[in-house]
């Protein structure tokens, strides 16, 4: 009789550090893959990647200050210290670090501070601190009819004007795009958008990571959606020419969430590259 295929065991807790409890989850054995969230959504953008490499590997997910079940505190915090309390929390010396948006520029940040625990880094619709690009009068009039909303406390528009913004992108209408995925960022943003404004003071590495990006000697993919919103393709195209050696891949019909759009394929090269360096 065929042996049967037992689903990862899902382990979920907190951790206690810099006045909060980090939410976390981990799932399956092997080498360790931690996954950084993107400040429109919280650790659950991860969920097609969770099912997926989690028979192979040991995926770590969490939540930043602010999003999903880990609250804002009082105080400075550095997000690189954060995601370092996580691995140190679960024993974990080394991993492959993946971050998108916010999430990327903590993986890239944590690499620069802990070489020696990266074995691979890989960007996702990433910023870098240090480098500033241009708004278009697009983002910036979508970006205040946001910001109007918060101030009114209507969540619904909201809503509505962040994932037409970073999710639809520029040139895709939100009938184009899938509803379940701008549903499902709509529900992600619940918590930030009520955590309170002002509460917290998150710290910059100094000097900024722009100006350090060549001393990444780490396996590195950069990864874009080309319908993400036209100031990301300046940081994609830094930080894929500025790290040595770094992998540039951009996935078609994607928005600022490329893994949870389009999960086969950002999968497939995700896996390619990870069978490739590791």
């Amino acid at each position: 009789m065929a042996e049967m295929m037992t689903a990862p065991q899902i382990r979920e807790g907190s951790i206690d550090y810099n006045n909060t409890r980090i939410h976390y989850t981990s799932t399956g054995q092997g080498r360790a893959l931690v996954f950084v969230h993107a400040g429109i959504a919280d650790s659950r953008m991860w969920q097609p990647q969770v099912e997926h490499f989690s028979a192979r590997y040991q995926v770590i997910t969490f939540d930043l200050r602010g999003y999903g079940q880990t609250a804002m505190a009082a105080g400075d915090y550095y997000l690189a210290d954060d995601l370092r309390a996580v691995v140190d929390g679960l024993g974990i010396e080394k991993a492959v670090v993946i971050g998108c948006s916010m999430g990327g520029n903590t993986v890239i940040n944590f690499t620069l501070q802990n070489p020696d625990r990266v074995l691979a880094l890989v960007t996702v619709s990433s910023d870098v601190d240090g480098f500033e690009g241009q708004d278009t009068p697009e983002s910036e009039r979508q970006w205040q009819v946001a910001v109007e909303a918060q101030k009114r406390h209507d969540f619904d528009r909201y809503a509505e004007a962040v994932v037409h913004l970073w999710i639809d992108g520029p040139r895709r209408k939100p009938e184009e795009v899938n509803p379940r995925v701008r549903d499902f960022v709509k529900e992600m943003l619940r918590t930030s958008f009520d955590t309170p404004e002002g509460l917290g003071n998150r710290v910059r590495p100094a000097p900024p990571a722009v100006q350090r990006l060549g001393e990444i000697h780490t396996p590195t993919l950069v990864i874009g959606g080309e319908e993400d919103i036209p100031e990301m393709a300046p940081y994609t195209e830094k930080l894929s020419s500025s790290i040595p050696g770094a992998r540039l891949a951009m996935i078609a019909d994607a928005g600022h969430l490329p893994g949870l759009e389009h999960p086969a394929e950002f999968n497939r090269l995700l896996e390619d590259f990870l069978k490739s360096v590791l």
